[in-house]
């Protein structure tokens, strides 16, 4: 037979009637031929522990409602379109060995909790498909898999006008796939060590504008989790957009970060983060570096709305290139600083092809090795600030010798070394 639909063993899809002895029959009647499930149209409650083998599929059309302190286990594939497949305060874990492209957020419903028990019941390897819609939740995501897969269908909020600069367009995202924090806490959170190698694409988190919540969190112990790459996701109206703190080795590809104090923040024990061309829009400061080593910015735009572009404190072996940093208060950015350099833990080993609209583009603070390879400062008389505080700052350009034949003007108050 090609399929068993369910009805035609006595099932009842009415909501009431307690369908779990008659799944149980089929699967036994099934035994071990790979002979799909058909559930029609309906809620077929289960009022006890079911486990479905890996070797049968479920074909959904209705759904299973799973009452509470019970539990429908999944090993097999699951064949439904967006709808609602599965409800009921029970749990559904699928544990599926065969490889399923897409688990829908829609299968778990539309209340605000669909998105948490989706990244709960989800197995290793699996991806998480956003529609394009805005997904409500109230409390923070929190997934434990490893190889975990979230992919939206994009979102809209930057434009790029005629030369090729980025521009931010008025407000948070309206349209696309947008994860919406309604109460006052983080939205995306990685704290379990197992939290390994996922990939985020394609969609934006909306925060709630107050607090000192976090939209996208590493925190997991020293280097707990890592290897995770992002790729076109912004995150919106947090008191910190990314907030980095003991991972390694992430590719961050054409992230964003608006309405935020600070956009990115790397913390504890990170090494080899590497951002790519990020957008970054701050109330405080672009990005703040308060440890780690083998931090590497290649691209992007910060707009500072208070203080400025980047703040380094303590992190070895850093890098940035690329970067235009824009402070203009007519248009509404009213930073100081494009790089405030405040470490020993040095050397900063680059700082190429770096622009700036800024009060004062570089700022050294304590002792300090800078190796100059390029630069190319816009719009501000003074390229080079050493303030009176700075000691110890070791300046060297690789193109042309001494700082004081960089070919610019510079503001040294402090002691430094060339």
């Amino acid at each position: 037979m090609p399929s068993c639909n369910v009805c035609d063993y006595g099932a009842i899809g009415d909501g009431v009637a307690d369908n779990a002895g008659t799944l149980v029959q089929i699967l036994a009647l099934i035994g071990s031929k790979a002979i799909p499930v058909h559930v029609p149209a309906g809620s077929f409650v289960l009022n006890q522990d079911v486990v479905i083998p890996a070797h049968i599929p479920l074909h959904m059309d209705g759904q299973f409602v799973m009452a509470a302190n019970h539990s429908l286990t999944i090993h097999g594939p699951i064949v439904a379109t967006r709808h609602q497949v599965f409800g009921g305060p029970g749990l559904v874990t699928c544990l599926s060995n065969v490889r399923q492209t897409n688990y829908y957020p829609e299968w778990w419903g539309a209340d605000g909790t669909e998105l948490a028990k989706t990244l709960v019941a989800i197995p290793t390897g699996a991806t998480a498909r956003l529609a394009h819609k805005t997904y409500t939740t109230t409390g923070a995501l929190q997934p434990t898999n490893r190889l975990l897969h979230i992919v939206g269908k994009g979102w809209g909020c930057l434009f790029v006008d005629g030369f090729g600069h980025p521009h931010w367009a008025t407000g948070p995202p309206v349209t696309g796939s947008v994860i919406k924090v309604t109460n006052v806490t983080d939205g995306l959170v990685f704290s379990a060590n197992s939290t390994q190698h996922n990939h985020l694409e394609d969609f934006a988190i909306l925060g709630p504008g107050t607090g000192t919540t976090s939209g996208l969190k590493y925190a997991a112990g020293p280097l707990g989790c890592g290897y995770h790459t992002h790729k076109r996701v912004g995150v919106f109206n947090f008191a910190t957009g990314w907030d980095v703190a003991d991972v390694q080795d992430c590719v961050f590809d054409n992230v964003t970060a608006r309405g935020c104090i600070t956009g990115v923040k790397a913390s504890g024990i990170v090494t080899e983060l590497y951002w790519r061309d990020p957008q970054l829009q701050a109330n405080g400061v672009g990005m703040e570096w308060v440890g780690g080593s083998g931090l590497r910015v290649d691209g992007g735009l910060v707009q500072a709305n208070s203080l400025g572009g980047i703040r380094i404190m303590g992190s070895m072996q850093s890098e940035i290139a690329r970067m235009w940093f824009e402070a203009n208060a007519g248009q509404g950015f009213p930073g100081t600083f494009g790089i405030e350099i405040n470490t020993t833990a040095g050397p900063i080993t680059g700082l190429a092809r770096v622009g700036n609209r800024m009060t004062d583009p570089v700022i050294f603070v304590g002792a300090n090795t800078l190796n100059f390879l390029t630069m190319a400062w816009n719009h501000h008389p003074d390229a080079l600030i050493i303030p009176a505080n700075a000691v110890n700052t070791v300046l060297l350009n690789n193109n042309v010798g001494p700082v004081t034949d960089l070919g610019y003007r510079t503001t040294i108050l402090g002691q430094y070394t060339s």
